[in-house]
């Protein structure tokens, strides 16, 4: 009788491996009626994740604690950090609990004379947070992607729903947070939008690379305090690398969502974040889609049907939606959190 060897614990899961095996593993379930558990050992996070896509939680619920004392957001945003340059920044941001979405976030600190050295026994300084009239709203990223029951069974359905829905989730989230635009009703406003403009500094050398570094710090020192990250498209990141090697002083994220050339800087001490803390991925066979990146209402207030949809039961299709809320406001006025060159001459 050999024996016995003592239980070992699963190897420990990547973050970013937790978007992809919910995703896996609901459509496991859904497709191949197999248990979640069977596809892949799950995380607390992950299976709280499943379990807000399967069924409501209730108040009543002794899963509420776990809440508590499990930071899913931080693992899913984190997750997406490795391919995406925006779940980066907003993993560096100020991190506010989702259900402060909505409310109005304190201004970023730009002096040291909020605190002051005091000597025992003497009145302390007092200071007061300011309200610089940022509100953190909440927002919704969603998708549905549709395939047929055979594609999914043969095993290339869940590869193809994990790699469509991770790169669109990302590419989504970097257009959004890299934009020049305003905040609307439906998505938040870009970083670059009144965002401080830089002159490239002339040549194609080092001496040019570390002057247009230099002087986007130097643009949002004010609010950074060091802690300041460039994003700038992939080309430009990878000939910043091989100017400057290991020697560059902050962190640079590569996104496509930049346009060639353009290298952006953003203090993100200056920039609170929220998402949720269980996004919700449903795998659904049985629903009815309008099948069009314009979706409308299946049948209209006047009864006029959408065209063109598709039934998931008659055609024995399936369907993935994601969907994420998630938010970002600017703690500092833009001007001085934000700031970019158009485009490097190097």
């Amino acid at each position: 009788m050999s024996p016995s060897r003592p239980a070992t614990a699963p190897p420990a899961r990547r973050p970013s491996n937790v978007f992809a095996d919910c995703v896996a593993a609901e459509m496991s379930r859904v497709v191949r009626g197999r248990h979640a558990d069977a596809v892949a050992p799950r995380s607390e996070t992950h299976r709280l994740v499943t379990k807000a896509a399967t069924t409501p939680m209730l108040l009543t619920d002794t899963d509420l604690a776990a809440i508590t004392q499990i930071d899913a957001t931080g693992e899913f945003i984190a997750g997406l950090a490795g391919q995406c340059a925006g779940a980066a920044l907003l993993s560096a941001a100020v991190r506010v609990p989702v259900d402060s979405a909505g409310l109005k976030i304190p201004s970023a600190v730009a002096a040291a004379d909020s605190v002051a050295w005091t000597k025992d026994g003497d009145p302390i300084k007092v200071s007061g947070a300011s309200l610089n009239g940022a509100v953190l709203k909440p927002y919704r990223l969603a998708g549905i992607f549709a395939m047929t029951s055979e594609v999914a069974k043969r095993g290339a359905g869940e590869a193809m729903a994990r790699q469509l829905l991770a790169e669109s989730v990302t590419l989504a989230l970097d257009l959004a947070l890299f934009a020049d635009t305003a905040e609307t009703d439906t998505q938040p406003g870009g970083l670059l939008f009144g965002a401080t403009s830089i002159a490239a500094f002339p040549g194609s050398d080092r001496v040019a690379v570390i002057a247009d570094i230099s002087a986007l710090i130097a643009a949002t020192a004010a609010v950074g305090g060091g802690s300041v990250m460039l994003a700038t498209d992939p080309a430009t990141a990878a000939r910043l690398s091989m100017l400057l090697g290991s020697s560059a002083p902050v962190p640079v994220l590569a996104s496509t969502a930049l346009p060639a050339g353009r290298l952006v800087a953003v203090a993100t001490g200056a920039l609170a974040a929220s998402a949720d803390a269980t996004p919700s991925i449903d795998v659904a066979t049985d629903a009815t889609l309008h099948m069009d990146s314009v979706p409308a209402e299946i049948v209209a207030a006047g009864g006029q049907p959408a065209a063109p949809t598709r039934s998931l039961w008659q055609t024995d299709a399936i369907a993935v939606r994601v969907q994420l809320t998630i938010g970002w406001v600017l703690r500092a006025p833009v001007g001085t959190a934000v700031a970019y060159v158009p485009g490097v001459s190097w």
